[in-house]
């Protein structure tokens, strides 16, 4: 539940070009160069903006606990 509001609120936050990356590269399991050709990005942009969106995930979980339990 946690996962999926946060999810939502990184998703609003990034470029939709960004969060495609992500989902794809990161969720879908679709290899990374594979990504990059169909969203016209280089390789290293694709793994860039998976490890920014895995990080924004983490913090606003960490963000939501914190206010659970406040």
């Amino acid at each position: 539940e946690l996962l999926l509001l946060a999810s939502e609120r990184v998703r609003l936050r990034v470029r939709p070009q960004t969060w495609n990356a992500f989902e794809r590269t990161a969720i879908r399991g679709v290899p990374g160069q594979q990504v990059a050709n169909e969203l016209e990005m280089n390789l290293p942009a694709v793994y860039k903006a998976r490890s920014n969106v895995t990080r924004f995930l983490r913090e606003e979980v960490e963000r939501l606990e914190r206010t659970d339990f406040e």
